[in-house]
């Protein structure tokens, strides 16, 4: 059928606003993309066959994400970006407890000001749930000097099992900037161009994130 989230079902693409703690299940053989924004705490529930892609944008505030793959065969790729001018922490747990499940967690952020941001994201694996993936790659770009936490965390309980997690923390490429300066791109043009390309992956449909994308042009140089 689709996905219902707030008592409503969802049978195609679709741009959630958050204004309060939110739980999503996405049923059995379906393949969905969903834009959401905002924090709060968020639970989905991955039915068995179903792909999922989810874009997820976030300015400024804490979030909690919980994922659970409990379909047997499903697939979900979660990217979360994030603007930070805050004191903020940010948690993502996903919860592999149907077998052939894949997950891929992309998290990308911008911490602009001096401000403390971390990342927690844990991968499990219960015992028995063979054959699974569970991967997530995590970024923070400090744009002046944040304190900036990134804890991957994995947790396999079964050997038949494929995880990798990879974490970084720091600036934008000088070279990289040099080089786009060099083709006749100001610096402030070079690091918006940055910044929309690390925020926003190559499949989102930009006009779904207008709001979103206002908030990375006025990001302090």
């Amino acid at each position: 059928m689709g996905l219902i989230v707030m008592n409503k079902i969802i049978k195609n693409d679709e741009k959630i606003v958050l204004t309060c703690d939110s739980e999503f299940t996405i049923f059995d053989d379906v393949s969905v993309k969903i834009y959401v924004s905002g924090g709060y705490n968020i639970l989905f529930n991955v039915g068995k066959n179903s792909n999922v892609i989810v874009f997820h944008c976030n300015m400024d505030s804490n979030s909690n994400v919980s994922i659970h793959m409990v379909g047997d065969y499903g697939n979900i790729e979660y990217y979360y970006s994030m603007i930070n001018y805050g004191d903020h922490f940010i948690n993502i747990d996903v919860f592999h407890e149907g077998c052939n499940t894949t997950s891929n967690v992309f998290c990308n952020a911008v911490n602009v000001d001096d401000k403390k941001l971390s990342f927690n994201v844990n991968g499990k694996v219960f015992r028995d749930v063979y054959k699974c993936n569970c991967n997530q790659s995590s970024k923070i770009v400090n744009m002046n000097n944040g304190h900036s936490i990134i804890c991957p965390n994995l947790l396999i309980d079964c050997y038949d099992v494929l995880s990798s997690h990879s974490a970084y923390i720091g600036k934008f490429d000088l070279d990289l900037i040099f080089y786009l300066m060099s083709r006749g791109i100001c610096y402030d043009k070079c690091i918006n161009m940055l910044l929309s390309a690390f925020l926003i992956p190559d499949f989102v449909e930009r006009e779904k994130i207008d709001d979103f994308i206002s908030k990375i042009d006025e990001i302090k140089r």
